[in-house]
């Protein structure tokens, strides 16, 4: 996602501050509108702490998780077979 810390940063404010998405960001354009809305609340969280504490690696993983999601979002076959795939091998537990 993003090279360094600065961009991140700088990237992240514009989230807020602009109308348009930042370039590093026009993959939100493919989350579904439940995922976009989580995605933002997420960010804002993950941002704020970052600020605090200066650990942006957990803000970059975040990022990635949400790509991840948005390609999927993009590709509702793709989601299928995760989801078919997921309850095929979902452990459940003892039923009694």
């Amino acid at each position: 996602m993003a090279a360094n810390v600065s961009s991140l940063k700088r990237s992240a404010v514009q989230l807020w501050q602009r109308d348009e998405l930042p370039r590093e960001f026009t993959w939100m354009e493919s989350l579904s509108p439940r995922h976009y809305r989580l995605c933002l609340v997420e960010l804002h969280s993950a941002i704020g702490q970052a600020h605090l504490t200066g650990d942006w690696d957990t803000v970059v993983r975040l990022i990635e998780d949400w790509e991840a999601t948005a390609a999927i979002d993009a590709a509702p076959e793709v989601a299928q077979k995760v989801l078919a795939r997921d309850l095929e091998y979902a452990d459940y537990g003892d039923p009694d």
